[in-house]
């Protein structure tokens, strides 16, 4: 070994007991908290799929339209419409990434034919922020565009299955 190798061997050996434990100590705490840096995080279960309203407005919502549709939920938007084919594949690509993302609450599905009849969105408080009412009203621009309907039902503590009924014939019908 060469002489500085050695002289530094030296030097370390001579170092207290409880310095060099400190060292090690501290070394180990080193290589623990790297390892939680660089390690994937850790993925637990969600107890429900929906929140309280969501799942409230959804069994309304079955007992009003289940006989006649199949009601999917947090449905990506993505699948529900695309952007039309067009020449420049970047701009197709921009526009995919803008609904990829994002979901709508509710599909309604015919039952026979598997066609997606409408979408639905219960609108709580947080669609009053600014942030949400600028995707709102390009989720509306999207589904409008692609001739989907979309219907909008405020979030609320009890839902009418007449009323509600209304709103998603009359939003299929293209007058709502």
């Amino acid at each position: 070994m060469p002489h500085d190798v050695l002289s530094q061997l030296r030097q370390l050996t001579a170092l207290p007991p409880v310095a060099l434990l400190a060292s090690a100590a501290v070394l180990v705490l080193l290589i623990i908290v790297a390892a939680r840096l660089v390690a994937p995080p850790r993925y637990e279960r969600k107890e429900r799929l929906f929140s309280p309203a969501e799942w409230a407005f959804f069994r309304v919502l079955e007992e009003t339209v289940g006989s006649e549709f199949r009601i999917f939920a947090k449905v990506r938007i993505a699948d529900v419409l695309s952007p039309k084919q067009t020449a420049n594949r970047r701009a197709w690509w921009r526009a995919f990434s803008k609904v990829s993302s994002k979901h709508v609450d509710y599909v309604l599905v015919d039952r026979v034919t598997g066609v997606i009849a409408a979408a639905l969105e219960l609108d709580d408080r947080t669609h009053d922020r600014q942030d949400r009412r600028a995707r709102d009203a390009f989720v509306d621009r999207a589904f409008a565009q692609a001739r989907v309907p979309l219907i909008r039902v405020k979030a609320g503590r009890n839902y009418q299955r007449r009323e509600l009924a209304a709103r998603i014939s009359q939003g299929i019908a293209g007058r709502g």
